[in-house]
Protein backbone atom coordinates (compact mmCIF):
# COMPACT_ATOMS: atom_id res chain seq x y z
CA UNK A 1 0.00 0.00 0.00
CA UNK A 2 3.01 2.62 0.60
CA UNK A 3 3.82 2.24 -2.91
CA UNK A 4 0.83 2.65 -4.45
CA UNK A 5 0.19 5.57 -1.41
CA UNK A 6 3.63 7.30 -2.58
CA UNK A 7 2.79 7.00 -6.94
CA UNK A 8 -0.53 9.01 -6.16
CA UNK A 9 1.20 11.65 -4.07
CA UNK A 10 3.16 12.58 -7.12
CA UNK A 11 0.20 13.60 -9.61
CA UNK A 12 -1.28 15.75 -6.66
CA UNK A 13 -3.49 13.53 -4.79
CA UNK A 14 -3.51 12.72 -0.54
CA UNK A 15 -4.30 10.17 1.39
CA UNK A 16 -8.22 10.65 3.83
CA UNK A 17 -8.10 7.66 5.15
CA UNK A 18 -7.74 3.37 4.24
CA UNK A 19 -10.50 1.35 5.08
CA UNK A 20 -11.15 -2.41 5.12
CA UNK A 21 -15.14 -2.18 4.59
CA UNK A 22 -16.03 1.46 3.32
CA UNK A 23 -19.15 0.22 4.22
CA UNK A 24 -19.01 -0.33 7.39
CA UNK A 25 -15.88 2.63 7.96
CA UNK A 26 -13.71 -0.39 9.74
CA UNK A 27 -9.87 1.06 9.42
CA UNK A 28 -7.31 -0.87 7.69
CA UNK A 29 -5.31 -3.26 9.44
CA UNK A 30 -2.24 -4.65 7.77
CA UNK A 31 -2.90 -8.39 7.45
CA UNK A 32 -6.18 -8.06 6.84
CA UNK A 33 -7.59 -8.93 2.89
CA UNK A 34 -7.65 -6.04 0.52
CA UNK A 35 -8.72 -2.58 1.38
CA UNK A 36 -10.11 0.82 -0.09
CA UNK A 37 -8.36 3.94 -0.31
CA UNK A 38 -10.35 7.32 -0.21
CA UNK A 39 -7.54 10.10 -1.93
CA UNK A 40 -8.45 14.22 -2.25
CA UNK A 41 -7.05 16.25 -4.88
CA UNK A 42 -4.44 18.67 -3.56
Amino acid sequence: MKELVGLVEETGWRLLAAYHDPLRATPYRPGMSGFNLVFEAV
